[in-house]
């Protein structure tokens, strides 16, 4: 009999995340390390493709776009991130599971 293929358990968590609950979780994170945070509760009136999310802190700025794992980026956020990297302004697509690459980041 073959046994079913289990995922870690981290795995299965990261998945499990909604964006909302991620970008609460960045939020306070980033807030309790000292960053201003930025996001547009009503994007209806933004670019298309604005990032989710902008923070600050001294003189370094992060660009976020927020994505499930399976969440998918479009054309117009590439294009939106390619231009913030572009003017030496870091923009990341972020996942649940780089959340400790992230908080390395935030340190």
């Amino acid at each position: 009999m073959k046994q079913a293929k289990t995922k870690p358990a981290r795995q299965v968590m990261d998945e499990a995340v909604t964006e909302a609950d991620f970008q609460e979780n960045v939020r306070k994170t980033a807030e309790t390390l000292g960053w201003k945070f930025k996001h547009d509760w009503n994007s209806q009136h933004s670019e298309e493709g604005w990032p989710d999310c902008f923070l600050l802190r001294g003189s370094r700025s992060l660009v976020l776009e927020l994505k499930t794992e399976k969440g998918q980026i479009t054309q117009e956020q590439r294009e939106w991130l390619a231009a913030f990297n572009d003017a030496h302004i870091e923009a990341w697509v972020v996942r649940p599971s780089d959340f400790e690459w992230l908080l390395e980041k935030l340190r």
